[in-house]
């Protein structure tokens, strides 16, 4: 019972990605009316991807690292409006994913300051 699915499963990698290919060779080579089953298993040997990280994971990855950029980015902007400090130091580490490491020198930035020691232009 177990060895059926693999085997349909197997069957329908070569019907969606082998034949195909086979199609191909028959069209090309017509003397042979058949190809052997060793050129069919080759072909379904090669047929197979190699697995690697999914695509999916990557997006969730980079979709991730997107709401922290702009988390960071309006925590940096937020400077001049008076927040509570308990709020930005506890937020501060938002801004280490747009790699501003200089937001985090304690001149770097105003942490809610009523007059924080840079210009404003």
């Amino acid at each position: 019972m177990s060895e059926a699915k693999p085997k349909k499963r197997l069957d329908a990698v070569v019907r969606s990605r082998v034949q195909p290919v086979l199609e191909l060779l028959h069209k090309a080579n017509t003397s042979s009316q058949d190809l052997s089953v060793e050129s069919q298993q080759l072909l379904a040997e090669l047929s197979r991807t190699k697995r690697r990280v999914s695509r999916f994971w990557i997006e969730k990855a980079v979709v991730i690292l997107d709401a922290l950029q702009i988390y960071g980015l309006m925590w940096q902007l937020a400077q001049i409006w008076p927040w509570p400090s308990k709020w930005l130091a506890a937020t501060r580490w938002t801004v280490l994913s747009n790699l501003d490491i200089l937001s985090l020198t304690a001149t770097g930035a105003g942490m809610g300051q009523a007059n924080p020691p840079f210009s404003h232009w």
